[in-house]
C-alpha cells in the first residue's frame, strides 16, 4: 500500500513538473512571437520614415528609428522614435512639437492598423555638440497614444494643442505625457 502511494505522488509530481514546464516553454514561445512581431512592425514603420522624411527633404543626416519598449505602467508596449536632430543648439519646442506631430501622423494609421498594443510614443531627439570627449545631448516627449488619436482624426487638434496638452501633463488612461524628459527608459 505504501509503494502505491509512493508511487501515486511521484505520478502527479510528474505530471506537475511536465505541466510547469510546458507551460514556461509555451509562455517563452509566445513572447518571442510577440517579440517578432514588434520586430517586424519596427522595420515597417522605419521604412516608412525613411520614405515620410528623407534626407535630401529635410535637414535630418538619417531618418527617425523605431524600437519598442514595455510601458511602466505595464499596460501595453511603447514605441521609442529616435531622431538625431543635427542641430548644435537646443530647439525650441514649437520645433519639436511640429516635428513631433509629423512623425505621429506618419506613424500613427499604420500601428493603429497593425494591431500592435501601444500605449505611448517616446519620440527622443538627440542635438548639441557630438565628439571624442564631449555628447550630444538627448531629450523626449512621451504622448499617450489618446492624444496621439486626437492628433489623427480630429483636424482642430494641430500641433500647438499637443504641445499644450503635453506641457500640461495630460494622463490619458493611466498613461503621463512628459515634456522634454530625460531620454532612456524611465523605469531604470
Amino acid at each position: 500500500m505504501v509503494d502505491s502511494a509512493l508511487v501515486a505522488v511521484g505520478l502527479v509530481g510528474g505530471l506537475l513538473l511536465a505541466f510547469g514546464l510546458g507551460w514556461v516553454g509555451r509562455s517563452r514561445w509566445l513572447q518571442s512571437q510577440r517579440d517578432a512581431e514588434y520586430r517586424e512592425g519596427a522595420d515597417d514603420l522605419e521604412k516608412s520614415l525613411r520614405q515620410a522624411f528623407p534626407e535630401r527633404r529635410t535637414h535630418l543626416e538619417s531618418p527617425p528609428s523605431v524600437r519598442f519598449r514595455a510601458s511602466e505602467t505595464g499596460a501595453g508596449t511603447v514605441a521609442v522614435i529616435q531622431t538625431d536632430l543635427g542641430m548644435a543648439d537646443t530647439p525650441s519646442s514649437r520645433f519639436v512639437f511640429e516635428f513631433a506631430a509629423d512623425i505621429l501622423a506618419e506613424l500613427h494609421p499604420q500601428v493603429a492598423d497593425s494591431g500592435l498594443d501601444i500605449a505611448a510614443y517616446d519620440l527622443e531627439f538627440t542635438f548639441g555638440p557630438g565628439g571624442l570627449f564631449v555628447s550630444g545631448e538627448c531629450r523626449r516627449v512621451s504622448v499617450p497614444v489618446g492624444l496621439v488619436r486626437r492628433l489623427c482624426s480630429e483636424p482642430t487638434f494641430r500641433a500647438i494643442d499637443l504641445q499644450q496638452a503635453v506641457e500640461d501633463g495630460a494622463v490619458v488612461n493611466g498613461t503621463p505625457a512628459v515634456s522634454w524628459g530625460a531620454c532612456g527608459d524611465p523605469r531604470e
